[in-house]
């Protein structure tokens, strides 16, 4: 018997293979594009941000899609809290204190003297 408002595995696996395999590209290419552009203090701080935003994104966008946590088993909840967990584990091993000395840093590099 099937739940209402589920639909069967067979109907969405080409659709959530492709969500879940774009999310993750983005979130890698945001990633290297983070690595090469910021100092190395930004970087773990700014990766924490992009992992925590992705996996939220993807669960609201499961959750909009009418994928439900507990009734449909989708393997793409399970990206979705990886990508929160590695987020506040690189948010966890971050340098708080050098990443804010280098933001001040930069917000005197461009600060306007009048």
């Amino acid at each position: 018997m099937q739940r209402s408002g589920s639909r069967s595995a067979i109907e969405r696996a080409p659709a959530s293979f492709s969500f879940t395999t774009s999310v993750t590209a983005l979130v890698a290419a945001g990633a290297v594009v983070l690595l090469a552009a910021l100092p190395e203090q930004l970087v773990l701080p700014a990766i924490a941000m992009l992992f925590v935003a992705a996996g939220m994104a993807t669960a609201a966008g499961l959750h909009l899609a009418g994928y439900r946590l507990g009734v449909d088993g989708h393997h793409t909840w399970d990206v979705a809290a990886l990508m929160v967990f590695a987020g506040f584990a690189a948010a966890i091993m971050a340098d708080t204190g050098s990443a804010l000395a280098t933001l001040d840093e930069l917000a005197a590099t461009f600060t306007v003297n009048e």
